[in-house]
């Protein structure tokens, strides 16, 4: 298992082994904690060291990243693995589609690649996965033999340092895509035109208006598609009171809201009841 040394300089002389683990080394405080514990885990010249020793220039701390790992309980079973880069401290792997990455009970005892690694890297095996993939991906993932790796790479992960690259396979041209396939029906699509002509209205009352789409589900719901405007200002009289709103969405559909014909819009009870 991999090793951090650090060579004390100058500049750090006179401060503690914990804070030149955490300040310097970057160790988090579980890591800190659990290597205090070994007899091995923290070293200061070759000999155990707590975390509250004071260093000198030229003393080497070292960090046993072994020591403060937990081994993962999963099952190993032998597969073949495609690895494209490893080392001490890492590992890279192409992992194919429908293989999950992690054991489920929604379907236990299926073989997995986390438990492919446990037959690989054996005992002591600890699951420290950079990046997940779905099952039905195919594609390159990142694990990192220790947790102090694995919390190094995370935090690399939402930034510039971290790309990711998707690649899909389009079964049909946007020429060869069937009709039915439209995100509107004709009649939503005449709709929505209409509405955002606004013959009645004055000029440049549609652009303020700013016509976008909202996304919903409802029972019998074919699309979940409207077209939806924002209103700057929506004025609602409910029993003798008076409600104001600011940037009200307002879903537009040409759908009857009743057999009847008896409802002509459809309010929030939370919006009436405030």
């Amino acid at each position: 298992m991999a090793r951090l040394t650090l060579t004390v300089s100058e500049r750090q002389a006179g401060r503690t082994a914990g804070s030149l683990l955490k300040h310097e080394l970057g160790l988090s405080t579980t890591c800190v904690n659990r290597l205090k514990r070994s007899e091995t885990g923290l070293l200061l010249d070759g000999q155990r060291v707590f975390t509250n020793a004071v260093v000198r220039a030229g003393q080497v701390l070292e960090a046993n990243l072994g020591e403060a790992e937990r081994p993962s309980r999963i099952t190993p079973i032998a597969m073949d693995l495609s690895i494209l880069f490893e080392d001490e401290y890492l590992l890279v792997l192409d992992k194919p589609a429908p293989l999950a990455v992690i054991p489920s009970s929604l379907s236990p005892g299926e073989p997995t690649l986390a438990n492919g690694l446990a037959h690989y890297l054996g005992e002591g095996f600890a699951f420290h996965p950079v990046n997940r993939l779905d099952r039905g991906t195919t594609g390159v993932m990142a694990v990192a033999k220790s947790g102090y790796i694995h919390d190094q790479l995370r935090r690399k992960l939402h930034s510039g340092a971290f790309q990711r690259q998707y690649l899909a396979l389009c079964l049909e041209g946007p020429s060869t895509i069937p009709q039915r396939k439209v995100l509107l029906e004709k009649k939503q699509q005449d709709a929505l035109e209409s509405f955002c002509a606004m013959e009645d209205f004055g000029e440049g009352d549609a652009e303020n208006l700013k016509p976008r789409f909202l996304i919903y589900t409802a029972l019998g719901c074919e699309r979940g598609l409207l077209p939806v405007v924002t209103a700057d200002r929506l004025v609602i009289f409910w029993e003798g009171k008076k409600i104001c709103l600011s940037q009200a969405a307002i879903g537009l559909s040409d759908a009857p809201l009743s057999p009847y014909g008896k409802f002509e819009i459809i309010i929030s009870p939370k919006i009436l009841d405030s």
